[in-house]
């Protein structure tokens, strides 16, 4: 009980003071610029898109559209965690950490789903790690938070990595809900220089914060680094991935390996853990691919692209979903450049060698 106690105390430590303390005071402080001094708080310029004037979409179609996908999206992410937790505290009941991780290495096929929850942890830590790092650098209170903005990033990758997918799900779903309920209060520089009628969709503008193909000043050291250690460690954890799942399937049928999965409390919750990071991985693919960087979707061919993908992250987990991402880090130079952009992966490639993108 003790332990149970522990882990769901840091679990709300974690979902309450890793989410950027700047995004609550953006919500309920007065209007002030930001640090970029693009556009006031709350405010939106009249100068996003040179097509012409539309009329604003009425309420309900608005509701159907986006408000209710988006509300679906936070609820299943929600409910996945509560499931997991649920798996975790019966997981806890039954043994300790250390006979759960002797029962998974009992079977090549519950090793392999601890292996595709790892896979999944250059998306899901990457993401809340450099979405905390915008967030915060991006609040127009200069001190004490744009200092600890790193810090608070890479702490928030690491809590994702220590403690499981259920971390990054409720934060996106966050991010959701605040942007839904409280729009006029949350600028990021994809939706500063919005209209009020050509408003991002609600996934799209709180997931993908950066705006796309924006010119920007030169990355630093820093940058360079993270994103090179994304690279690095998302190739290992392919080939660890890739490894432990050929070694699955030469070891025992896929079938006889799902029995025991079901049969243990640790290797289930590593399982459901892992998939996780799958559906995380499919909701930001298919709002990505169909964003077609800062104005409308990329038609026929974003919906053909998410669909493939779909099916890859269905077919090979996680590990789809690494190679997604080092797709993704292509002429990037920074994490949050690679993972907070609203482009396709086909527009990085097609984009001119010498285009400079936002940090």
């Amino acid at each position: 009980s003790h332990s149970i106690g522990l882990f769901i105390a840091a679990y709300i430590y974690i979902y309450i003071d890793i989410y950027p303390p700047c995004a609550a005071l953006q919500l309920f402080s007065p209007t002030q610029p930001n640090k970029n001094n693009t556009m006031p708080t709350g405010t939106a310029s009249t100068s996003y898109s040179s097509s012409p004037a539309h009329s604003a979409p009425s309420p309900t179609a608005v509701l159907v559209t986006r408000t209710l996908p988006a509300l679906a999206v936070a609820a299943v992410f929600v409910g996945w965690t509560l499931y997991l937790l649920s798996l975790l505290a019966a997981a806890f009941r039954h043994s300790s950490i250390p006979d759960g991780f002797a029962d998974i290495r009992r079977d090549p096929w519950a090793i392999s789903a601890l292996s595709d929850y790892v896979a999944s942890l250059p998306l899901s830590a990457g993401f809340i790690g450099a979405s905390v790092h915008h967030h915060l650098s991006e609040s127009p209170y200069p001190s004490p938070f744009s200092a600890w903005a790193t810090l608070a990033g890479v702490l928030a990758a690491l809590a994702t990595s220590s403690l499981g997918s259920g971390i990054v799900l409720v934060y996106a779903a966050t991010l959701v809900v605040a942007h839904l309920f409280f729009p006029a209060r949350i600028t990021t520089s994809a939706t500063a220089a919005a209209t009020t009628t050509h408003q991002p969709p609600p996934l799209r503008a709180s997931w993908f914060p950066l705006r796309a193909h924006t010119p920007t000043s030169a990355h630093g050291t820093w940058s360079s680094l993270g994103l090179a250690a994304l690279r690095i460690v998302t190739f290992l954890d392919l080939a660890q991935f890739t490894y432990f799942t050929l070694a699955a399937v030469a070891a025992e049928p896929a079938a006889d390996g799902w029995r025991y999965i079901t049969g243990s409390p640790w290797a289930l919750a590593s399982f459901v853990d892992s998939f996780g990071g799958v559906l995380l991985a499919m909701a930001y693919v298919v709002v990505r691919e169909t964003s077609g960087g800062n104005g409308g979707g990329n038609g026929a061919w974003g919906v053909a692209a998410a669909a493939g993908w779909l099916v890859a992250l269905a077919l090979a987990g996680n590990g789809a979903g690494c190679v997604y991402v080092l797709l993704a880090t292509w002429r990037a130079g920074s994490v949050g450049e690679a993972l907070l952009k609203p482009e396709s992966i086909g527009s990085l490639f097609r984009a001119p060698r010498n285009a400079v993108r936002l940090p």
